[in-house]
């Protein structure tokens, strides 16, 4: 009975053996096979080659074409025209900047003026009998005479002796005196040369004003100069005349110019000369720093891509059947925005359009679309 019990209890242990194999069998699940490849998803652009305008790009600073420092060259207390001359205040050409004040100058030159024409009073008797043919045209001069008003030109004189005679007295001494006061009383008026701005004012109403000190600044805001140094290498791209696209740093705002001057000075620190850009915009204003795009030529044939995706400066990758392919280019130019222009790219292919980290030969690549 023993026996056949343990018989029994050994069938059914073989049998449960049996049916734990097959669940197991069953419930096992295939392991996925591991591509040990791994695909890097990339964007691409297709490639068309045509001409592209070779572009010089140069920073400056602008500069109001129309800007002087204005100073004085009398003494006396400074005053006010029209309008005061402070930060700001608008002028038109010829209009009253400011004055300084000239009671005392113009009470001297008066006085100069009276005893010039007590000479001349004084000297008619005798050029009268000596110069008979000259006696009315000094007469007529003599009364128009006014200490209020400019000097007018002496009469001419139609003989040497006449001038000797005329230098002799001391007129002709005294005549260029006065005109050089007169010429000093008008510098107590300081007119605008041009319609502008004030832009800084050294001094306030009422101070005393010496001569040789700074007033102020005075600018126009009508046409600006902006120099940019060029590299002296593209200089037989520059011509006077030529349009030029300018845009502030943050490239916000464009204006358009001319090239109206090249300084062909070499600055042998950077190998630049400089070329002068004429813009008028009443935006623009004195200081600013811009940027300027010449585009110097058409080349025929080429790419424009970002030297980034140059390897050793001369191949390039593109992508063929999802494998990344570098191939041999020619590139023509460098430009300053950190791209270039290279030739021998074919027509369609697919062009890496940025970077791919550790990109090599025969990497696998899966496009994305644009």
């Amino acid at each position: 009975m023993r026996k056949y019990i343990i018989s029994i209890s050994g069938l059914i242990l073989l049998a449960l053996s049996i049916m734990a194999a097959r669940y197991m069998a069953n419930s096992k699940k295939d392991i996925p096979k591991v591509n040990n490849v791994n695909e890097v998803s990339v964007y691409v652009t297709e490639v068309k080659n045509s001409g592209i305008p070779v572009k010089i790009l140069a920073t400056g600073q602008v500069e109001a074409r129309n800007k002087i420092e204005v100073y004085s060259e009398v003494q006396g207390i400074m005053e006010n025209g029209m309008q005061a001359f402070l930060e700001g205040n608008y002028f038109r050409e010829g209009e009253l900047l400011l004055k300084i004040n000239s009671t005392l100058f113009r009470s001297s030159l008066k006085a100069q003026k009276s005893s010039f024409f007590n000479q001349l009073v004084g000297m008619m008797p005798d050029l009268s009998l000596d110069f008979p043919a000259s006696a009315e045209r000094w007469n007529q001069y003599i009364r128009q005479f006014s200490v209020e008003k400019a000097l007018k030109d002496l009469p001419v004189s139609t003989t040497e002796q006449e001038k000797y005679y005329l230098a002799t007295k001391g007129i002709l001494t005294s005549y260029y005196n006065i005109k050089n006061l007169e010429v000093r009383l008008a510098k107590h008026r300081i007119r605008a040369p041009f319609s502008g701005y004030v832009t800084d004012v050294m001094v306030k109403t009422g101070t005393l004003i010496r001569p040789g000190q700074k007033l102020g600044e005075f600018v126009s805001q009508h046409v600006f100069e902006l120099k940019v140094p060029v590299n002296a290498g593209d200089e037989k791209f520059l011509s006077i005349g030529k349009k030029v696209k300018v845009h502030n740093i943050e490239r916000s705002k464009s204006w358009t110019g001319k090239v109206i001057r090249i300084n062909k000075k070499l600055n042998t620190a950077t190998q630049s000369i400089i070329a002068v850009i004429e813009l008028n915009d009443p935006g623009l204003r004195d200081g600013m720093f811009l940027e300027a795009e010449l585009d110097a030529k058409v080349l025929d044939q080429v790419v424009e891509v970002s030297r980034k995706l140059l390897q050793s400066d001369n191949k390039i990758f593109v992508v063929r059947d999802s494998v990344l392919t570098g191939i041999q280019v020619d590139p023509v130019y460098f430009n300053n925005d950190g791209t270039a222009l290279v030739r021998n790219i074919p027509d369609g292919s697919k062009l890496l359009s940025q970077p791919v980290p550790g990109a090599h030969e025969g990497m696998k690549v899966s496009i994305l679309d644009n």
